[in-house]
């Protein structure tokens, strides 16, 4: 991703969901006087981009994985 000092490989952890912050230390803008020699911090927000249509193997795929998938529960929902 682009910072205001050049690019950066950032790594996004397994289970990252949409929407999710993350923070990257001392790559923010320089902070005032007495303290001008740090740097702020640059936050980025992760956009996770779900395909509209799927292949036939993208599909099965996907059928293969949600068999062996531990079902999530979510005790906010009515039974």
């Amino acid at each position: 991703m682009k910072t205001l000092y050049g690019e950066l490989l950032v790594k996004v952890d397994p289970g990252t969901q949409h929407d999710s912050k993350k923070k990257l230390a001392n790559y923010g803008i320089p902070k005032l006087p007495p303290n001008s020699s740090q740097k702020g911090h640059h936050f980025l927000t992760v956009k996770v981009n779900i395909p509209s249509t799927l292949s036939p193997a993208q599909k099965k795929i996907i059928e293969e994985y949600a068999a062996i998938e531990e079902p999530i529960v979510d005790e906010n929902s009515k039974p």
